[in-house]
């Protein structure tokens, strides 16, 4: 079932941004070290993967090859998942008000890991679909005249951008509202295209905080990541209300 916004509206940015800001201060040592801890999961987990490709790609050790890339791979998709799960349920119990353990982002929960990983591959699976219908129309039209191959390039681009941006609470929805993907893709397309270009102007804002997170020596995403997924537990709270849909807190007795 599609969620209906309680709120609609655009997102209030600033106050998105205020609010993850403020989560974030009630607990940073909870964010960063639990960031560092699952990121550097990931990335062990893709390191692995890259050392077995290389040596398959190599016709080397071809069963210890294959066995380490598909454990990296495993091992960075799983740490992926947790650090996201983690971090949203770490924002949704400051947002509350109350100061996130670093054992409240650390729990697992599988649940929650498996609707994002559908929804994340939902999503996949459709710009796929719209690379290959891209890609195709390119071709075609390239054979009648070069520079109209252009034309489905750039519309692509476009739908690339208009899915990203009306996808961007993804993930709060995916953790939090409790659905399958389907009804998540389309909560998320029905609370922000009424107002797709606000969506835009914050999803240019939180990739302005990645981004200097990066150019601050890498170290910076350790803060980056947190205050992004917290802005965007706010956002969602904003638009979605503050119930726990999933049960994401049911472990700490609350409804």
């Amino acid at each position: 079932m599609t969620l209906p916004a309680l709120h609609p509206g655009p997102i209030q940015i600033r106050r998105a941004l205020d609010e993850g800001w403020r989560c974030f201060r009630l607990a940073p040592w909870s964010f960063v070290g639990f960031t560092l801890l699952a990121g550097s999961t990931t990335v062990l987990g893709q390191k692995l993967h890259g050392i077995g490709a290389d040596a398959l790609a190599a016709g080397e050790a071809v069963p210890l090859a294959l066995l380490a890339s598909a454990a990296g791979l495993t091992l960075g998709l799983a740490g992926s998942l947790w650090l996201n799960v983690g971090l949203v349920r770490g924002a949704w119990i400051g947002l509350a008000g109350e100061r996130p353990r670093f054992g409240d982002l650390a729990r697992w929960d599988g649940r929650a890991m498996l609707r994002l990983l559908l929804l994340v591959l939902l999503l996949l699976l459709i710009n796929v679909l719209v690379l290959v219908i891209a890609g195709l129309g390119s071709g075609l039209l390239t054979l009648v005249q070069p520079l109209l191959g252009l034309l489905p390039a750039l519309a692509g681009g476009a739908v690339f951008l208009y899915i990203a941006v009306n996808q961007l609470l993804h993930l709060p929805l995916a953790v939090l509202a409790g659905t399958g993907p389907v009804d998540s893709f389309r909560s998320g397309r029905v609370a922000i295209d009424p107002h797709w270009g606000r969506g835009l102007a914050f999803s240019l804002v939180l990739g302005l905080i990645l981004l200097a997170g990066v150019l601050a020596l890498l170290a910076g995403l350790l803060v980056a990541l947190p205050l992004v997924n917290c802005s965007l537990a706010a956002a969602y709270r904003q638009l979605f209300g503050p119930e726990d849909r999933a049960g994401l807190l049911s472990y700490r007795g609350q409804p």
